[in-house]
C-alpha cells in the first residue's frame, strides 16, 4: 500500500501544479473509501473539483501529465474524473470535464464530453462520494459535492443495472445488491459488503418469510416529497387508487361517500431512520420515529384515512390522499362506525 500512496501524493501534487488556486478539492473514492480496496484487482479512484471549467488544451494536458506513460499506476489502473464546480449540479447528473481512464491493465480513455459517455456512473460515483470520499486536497466533500435528488440516483442504480446485465452478469449481482442495499437503508456500501449483507438478509427471510404483495398503484398529481402536504387533510389533491384484476371481487360494496383507511408502501422512504423532527421541525427536537407519522421508518407503512369520490370498477377515485404517485397500496380497509353500526 505505501506504494499506492507514494502514487496519491505524485498524483495530487501534479494536479496542485497544474491547476493551482483552481483546484478545489480533490478525493480518492471508489472501493479504497469504502474499505474493500484489492491491490490486485481495484482500480485507484479520484475525483477532483474545479473552480471553473478549464480549456480543451489544458483538459489534455492534464490527461498527459496523470497518464499511466507518464505517471505509472502501481495496481490495474486509475480512474480520474474532474468536474467544473458548476457541472456538478446539471439537474441530469454531474458533467465531467476530464474522464481519464489509464493503466498498466486497463484500455486508456480520456473523454472530455460528458454528452458521449453514460451519465449514471458519474451520478452514483458523486454520490458515494459525498458521503465516503477520503480527502487527498481542500475541502471535505460534503462542502463542495451537493446532494443529489434520491429519483435521480435511483433511475442510475437502473441504468447501472441495465448496463452490467448487457455486459458482466457477475458484475450485475453486485450491482444488484448494492442497489438494494441503498434502497432500503439509504447507506451505500462497497459492492462486497452489500453482498455480504444480502445474503445475510436472505438467511434471516428463511426463517422469516412474510410475503407482501401490493394489489395496486396510486395515481396522484404528487410526485415529489416537497409537492406533499403532511397529512391528507393538509390540502391534498384528489387521486386515484389503481388497483390489480385479481383484487377486483374484493372492492365489491365500496362506494362514493365510505371513508376508508388505506395502507401503502413508502417506497422512496429511508428505512434506517430512528429518530425524526416531528413534522421537519427542527425546534422540536428528536422524537422517536414510533412517536410520529414520518413516512421515513423502517417499515415504511403509510396510513390514510380517505373519502371515495367516485368508483369506476377497479380503479377509485378518493379525496385527502397525499401518497405519491406510483405508491403501491397494500391493502383497504373501512373506517368503523358506532359498535352497533358495525
Amino acid at each position: 500500500m505505501s506504494a499506492v500512496r507514494t502514487y496519491l501524493d505524485e498524483l495530487t501534487s501534479r494536479l496542485q501544479g497544474r491547476l493551482g488556486d483552481r483546484l478545489v478539492a480533490a478525493w480518492v473514492v471508489g472501493s479504497a473509501a469504502l474499505g474493500d480496496f484489492d491491490p490486485e484487482h481495484s482500480d485507484i479512484d479520484v475525483q477532483a473539483v474545479s473552480a471553473d471549467r478549464l480549456a480543451q488544451p489544458e483538459l489534455e494536458a492534464l490527461a498527459a501529465e496523470l497518464s499511466h506513460y507518464a505517471l505509472p499506476c502501481p495496481v490495474r489502473g486509475l480512474e480520474f474524473v474532474l468536474y467544473a464546480r458548476d457541472d456538478l449540479s446539471d439537474p441530469r447528473g454531474p458533467a465531467f470535464s476530464l474522464n481519464l481512464n489509464t493503466g498498466p491493465r486497463m484500455d486508456h480513455h480520456a473523454g472530455y464530453d460528458p454528452e458521449a459517455e453514460p451519465r449514471f456512473w458519474f451520478i452514483l460515483d458523486v454520490a458515494i462520494a459525498r458521503e465516503h470520499a477520503l480527502s487527498l486536497a481542500g475541502p471535505a466533500p460534503t462542502t463542495v459535492l451537493p446532494e443529489l435528488p434520491r429519483e435521480l440516483i435511483a433511475a442510475a442504480h437502473r441504468d447501472a443495472l441495465a448496463w452490467w446485465s448487457d455486459h458482466d452478469r457477475g458484475q450485475a449481482l453486485l450491482a444488484a445488491a448494492r442497489a438494494a442495499a441503498w434502497a432500503e437503508t439509504g447507506r451505500w456500501l462497497s459492492k462486497g459488503a452489500a453482498a455480504e449483507a444480502l445474503i445475510a438478509r436472505v438467511d434471516r427471510s428463511l426463517d422469516l418469510l412474510m410475503d407482501l404483495r401490493p394489489i395496486g398503484t396510486v395515481e396522484s398529481p404528487l410526485s415529489e416529497r416537497s409537492e406533499a402536504p403532511k397529512q391528507g387533510d393538509e390540502g391534498a389533491p384528489d387521486a386515484w387508487l389503481a388497483f390489480d384484476e385479481s383484487v377486483a371481487a374484493g372492492l365489491e360494496g365500496i362506494a362514493a361517500g365510505d371513508e376508508l383507511l388505506l395502507l401503502t408502501w413508502f417506497d422512496r422512504a429511508a428505512r434506517d431512520v430512528l429518530q425524526v423532527h416531528p413534522r421537519g421541525d427542527v425546534s422540536r427536537g428528536l422524537h422517536g420515529v414510533f412517536t410520529t407519522r414520518s413516512p421515513d421508518r423502517p417499515n415504511p407503512i403509510g396510513l390514510h384515512r380517505v373519502r371515495v369520490i367516485a368508483v369506476d370498477g377497479t380503479r377509485v377515485q378518493v379525496a385527502d390522499l397525499e401518497a405519491l404517485d406510483g405508491t403501491p397500496i397494500v391493502d383497504v380497509k373501512p373506517v368503523l362506525g358506532r359498535i352497533d353500526e358495525r
